[in-house]
């Protein structure tokens, strides 16, 4: 069971000054993070158990649904990555 408001707090202590995110969290322990900073917009989505998180920043709207560009091993892993992004386009 993933605690959701440890989460949240875990997550906006790593965030850019400025960035804002959603996170959801499904009844199977999925997580889904969408992170928005300027006009940049990244989205995480994964789960501990599977221990793969897919990643993309600024993802084209015409590959929405054929899956992650990029791939992580954990949820730190790939929020650290996409936020470093981010911050790079600022």
């Amino acid at each position: 069971m993933v605690d959701e408001a440890a989460l949240e707090q875990w997550i906006s202590e790593r965030m850019p000054e400025g960035a804002r995110f959603r996170l959801e969290v499904f009844p199977s322990g999925a997580v889904t993070v969408d992170l928005w900073f300027g006009n940049d917009f990244a989205v995480i989505q994964g789960s501990e158990s599977e221990g793969e998180w897919g990643f993309d920043v600024n993802p084209n709207q015409d590959e929405a649904f054929v899956g992650f560009r990029n791939v992580a091993g954990s949820l730190d892993e790939a929020l650290a990555t996409v936020t470093g992004r981010l911050r790079g386009s600022a």
